[in-house]
């Protein structure tokens, strides 16, 4: 069966950032992606993996995040990449970032989902809540999960919210979250932070997953 207009996963083992990605891309790249979401260990050279993933998937919306520990294809694992990618034949996505967490507050938290809102309805043909989620990836040593994702979900409404904290393979010191082609990194001290939210409408329920 085609890889066309399947949502596609991998997950790469080589402990090599540069190889990860590569790996990586070779088994979830296809045609019109909407959205790459990927998820890896805070052991990779990661602004190495960024520089990869940002040549490989340039032009695609990629987000991501360090963990403590990745579950995919290839079951748990550690100093592991693993991710999908979504076809925009069925999908329709957005994403953004909000940095400075230390600073958040909870009407900039809805100003900012309710950009997203928007900028989702002017991509999607009537999205509908039965048919859309949300994702957010946040810095998890912010200490703003819960705040951040109550001021989300409250401009979402119906919309599902999921997702989780970065981690940093339990060293608990520095977590990471990749947009716009950058990991970005949260300053010691200041206690700032930031996070990835991405919205999705399926446009097709009827794609396979793969």
């Amino acid at each position: 069966m085609s890889n066309h207009n399947k949502i596609l996963t991998f997950q790469s083992r080589a402990t090599d950032a540069k190889l990860a990605v590569q790996e990586f891309h070779a088994a979830v790249a296809q045609p019109d992606m909407a959205l790459v979401v990927f998820f890896c260990s805070s052991k990779y050279d990661l602004d190495l993996l960024a520089v990869e993933m940002q040549r490989l998937f340039a032009g695609v919306q990629v987000v991501g995040c360090t963990t403590a520990g990745e579950i995919g294809p290839a079951g748990y694992c550690q100093h592991s990449l693993s991710g999908v990618s979504f076809p925009e034949a069925s999908c329709v996505a957005v994403s953004g970032l909000l940095d400075q967490l230390s600073e958040f507050d909870i009407t900039k938290g809805h100003d900012f989902a309710q950009t997203l809102l928007q900028r989702l309805e002017s991509k999607a043909s009537n999205p509908s809540p039965d048919h859309s989620f949300a994702l957010l990836l946040i810095d998890g040593m912010s200490g703003r999960e819960e705040r951040v994702a109550h001021a989300l979900q409250y401009t979402l409404g119906k919309i599902t919210l999921f997702g989780g904290s970065a981690g940093d393979d339990q060293k608990f010191a520095n977590t990471y979250v990749y947009s716009n082609g950058n990991f970005q990194y949260r300053q010691r001290g200041t206690g700032s932070g930031q996070h990835c939210p991405a919205l999705q409408n399926i446009q097709d329920p009827s794609f396979c997953f793969d």
